[in-house]
């Protein structure tokens, strides 16, 4: 996904200022305050970052802030969310002021660990919070030094394993327990709990789904094996006055026909006025490629892991397509003109692609292969227009809709 950070611009301030110097420091004072030293933006469920007045930040929302900004000029303001919890951090642009908004609701920190003096005395760092951050001390961190990875992951999200080698699935989150089976190397999962370290292997393990399995997979030891899946910074209530227009929509001065997101995958796929289909990389917006066509692409779906694609033209026929190649996989004709398309939300042979025309037929197909010859799963009658289908996050209820947004018809797996 998109890694966006919302800029929020106040008319006080005469230029952008930088986040170089800011940045570190207040990293630096949550990974003390959490007892984890080195911690980076990758180490954050997610974050965000704003600057202004120091009236303008407080008033984004800063419980025991001082009423009289501590310094002068401009401040920023920092939101961390490590491991689900949120670490509001104000800082003044020369950096000489720092403090912790929600310190007081977060409670006491964990102690950091030893540190050797600096080489040279920087300038004071003013803490404006109830209790210093903490220093330095000679007293050992009461952790379990085996699992000193720092994770990454978090419950809820999505992750990929890195390149290279599968990561084997466990019965239990422990290295010595049955394997159940294994994730592919730069496959998508889903994260449902975790972390639970596996102090004999050294090893923190996380609870996940991939594609009909669940178990417990490792994050890494001494390098990670995982990489999450992270949206740095979305629509929250802080930032939601802030938003602009997307700058990319100005390539496309004749507008957009479809657009489509992977839940779990990282492709971004455009269909374009003329009928053809452009496909990014939804972190970056680079080209990944293009779908080739003879007819113009009227309908479109994605997989959730962005993997295949599904289209349809004016006669009735749907094309199956592999992302990474753009290669064209199968087609299918149906009975008349396609409404609608959707993908089941699961993957390997269990996957299924849906589709709707004009003649009231949803078809269902085993999807991404499919032939001219192939037969459907099967097929189910509706009265109406479908507009759109959609299937519940667990793939056991299939709904049909109209334009309107009224259900023609449902149908579930027991």
């Amino acid at each position: 996904m998109v890694f966006i950070v919302f800029v929020i611009l106040t008319p006080v301030l005469a230029q952008q200022p930088s986040r170089i110097q800011t940045e570190p420091i207040a990293l630096q004072a949550l990974g003390e305050r959490v007892g984890v030293p080195g911690l980076n933006l990758s180490s954050l469920v997610n974050w965000s970052w704003s600057f202004g007045t120091y009236d303008y930040v407080v008033s984004q929302g800063c419980l025991g802030a001082p009423s009289v900004a501590p310094r002068a000029g401009g401040w920023q303001r920092y939101v961390f969310n490590y491991r689900g919890i949120e670490y509001v951090y104000l800082i003044s642009d020369d950096t000489q002021s720092l403090f912790l908004c929600n310190e007081a609701a977060l409670g006491t920190a964990v102690p950091s660990p030893t540190v050797a003096p600096p080489t040279a005395t920087p300038s004071a760092l003013s803490l404006m919070t109830a209790t210093p951050l903490p220093v330095a001390s000679n007293t050992p961190v009461a952790t379990t030094p085996s699992c000193s990875l720092p994770p990454r992951l978090s419950a809820g999200g999505g992750a990929r394993v890195t390149p290279g080698e599968p990561n084997w699935v466990h019965a239990a989150a422990s290295r010595q327990s049955a394997k159940t089976g294994e994730i592919p190397a730069e496959e998508v999962f889903q994260v449902l709990e975790g972390p639970v370290c596996d102090a004999a292997a050294g090893m923190y393990y996380w609870r996940v789904r991939y594609q009909n399995q669940i178990g417990w997979t490792s994050e890494g030891l001494g390098e990670y094996w995982l990489e999450p899946i992270i949206v740095r910074v979305g629509f929250t209530i802080d930032n939601a006055a802030q938003a602009v227009s997307a700058e990319w929509l100005q390539a496309y001065p004749a507008g957009i026909n479809a657009i489509a997101f992977s839940t779990f995958g990282t492709v971004l796929a455009i269909l374009e006025p003329n009928g053809t289909v452009i496909l990014y990389d939804s972190r970056d917006l680079s080209f990944i490629g293009q779908l080739a066509r003879t007819e113009p692409v009227e309908h479109m779906a994605l997989s959730h892991d962005g993997l295949y694609m599904a289209t349809s033209v004016a006669n009735g026929t749907v094309y199956t397509w592999d992302i990474t190649s753009q290669r064209a996989l199968g087609q299918a004709v149906h009975g008349g003109d396609v409404t609608a398309l959707a993908f089941s939300p699961v993957r390997d042979e269990n996957r299924i692609l849906v589709v709707a025309d004009t003649t009231g037929i949803v078809w269902l197909w085993n999807a991404p292969v499919v032939t001219p010859t192939s037969l459907p799963l099967i097929k189910l009658s509706v009265t109406g227009m479908v507009a759109s289908l959609e299937f519940s996050p667990d793939a056991s209820v299939l709904v049909a809709k109209d334009e309107s947004g009224a259900v023609l018809g449902a149908w579930q797996i027991r």
